[in-house]
């Protein structure tokens, strides 16, 4: 007896209104005049509601680019958190034991790999954001600038962080799921492994009887595909290598640009206690003026 799959519905609300204000804004950054034509686009209530009042600040001036792209990006992060945590939960259900046909599960795991993909268009979203998105309003305003690389830099640590628990959910349902294969594989299995192997062996061997093949072609010939074998294992293991190593090197940037990012935080706080201590300095001055002013009275 199957069990039919339970049918859902997703409010995707907030993620196209994030993605639709995102748009907006990158429009206005980029110097482009699609958004400002005779006629503005139509806003849903509910999307008027979710937009609130962003365009202005809180004493009434236009934000700055870069403060903009940070409040959406952490909408958008926020959206892409929950996606992730809803794909690692169709993961874990796909994953259990259950009766269903061959056209229900392959249904589950088609959507499955549609969710993962969405998710990797808004990560992609979030790196734009980042990208073109975090510049300054007033170039020549150092602390400005310096304000903007700072929030870039947290930025692109938060957005290697949510990468990076995205692959780890990946690459745990892709071996989990490597190892059902494997199990359902054995239980189709006739007896033993080596059982198995043997009448895989006698099977080839037939089939190259059948062409003719003399007993010294086929043994080469196995020999042969042993080794196409262990060529191929030996090529996926180095690709693996090779991927943890490119992994690994990206995990060191990610450390790199969050220490570049502590350590322009401790310049800037040196530089404004140097200030504040000139000005200091100043104030002690005239206050040494003055005391010895009265003293002359």
């Amino acid at each position: 007896m199957s069990l039919s799959p339970r049918l859902f519905s997703r409010d995707r609300l907030q993620e196209f209104s994030s993605l639709r204000r995102a748009a907006q804004h990158q429009a206005e950054w980029l110097g482009e005049s699609r958004w400002k034509g005779n006629e503005a686009a139509p806003v849903s209530p509910a999307e008027a509601t979710l937009n609130g009042n962003s365009e202005k600040g809180m004493h009434g001036h236009a934000m700055s680019p870069w403060i903009r792209a940070l409040e959406h990006f952490l909408e958008l992060e926020n959206t892409i958190n929950l996606k992730i945590e809803r794909l690692h939960e169709q993961q874990r259900a796909f994953l259990q034991p259950k009766f269903l046909s061959d056209e229900e599960e392959e249904a589950q795991r088609q959507q499955i790999e549609e969710n993962a993909h969405g998710i990797q268009k808004l990560l992609r979203e979030l790196e734009r954001m980042i990208i073109s998105g975090m510049r300054p309003q007033d170039p020549t305003n150092e602390d400005e600038v310096r304000a903007s690389e700072n929030a870039k830099k947290h930025l692109s640590s938060r957005l290697s962080m949510i990468i990076q628990s995205f692959r780890e959910g990946q690459e745990l349902y892709a071996t989990q799921l490597r190892r059902c294969e494997e199990k359902t594989q054995r239980y189709k299995q006739i007896g033993s492994c080596e059982a198995h192997k043997r009448m895989e062996r006698e099977e080839r061997i037939a089939q190259y009887l059948e062409l003719g093949y003399t007993q010294v072609d086929i043994q080469e010939l196995l020999e042969e595909d042993a080794k196409q074998k262990e060529l191929s294992r030996e090529v996926q293991e180095i690709l693996k290598s090779v991927t943890e190593l490119h992994e690994m090197f990206k995990e060191l940037g990610a450390m790199v640009v969050e220490q570049g990012s502590i350590l322009d935080r401790i310049d800037f706080n040196v530089q404004q206690t140097q200030i504040d201590v000139k000005r200091s300095v100043a104030e002690l001055k005239k206050a040494r003026e003055k005391q010895g002013g009265c003293w002359v009275m």
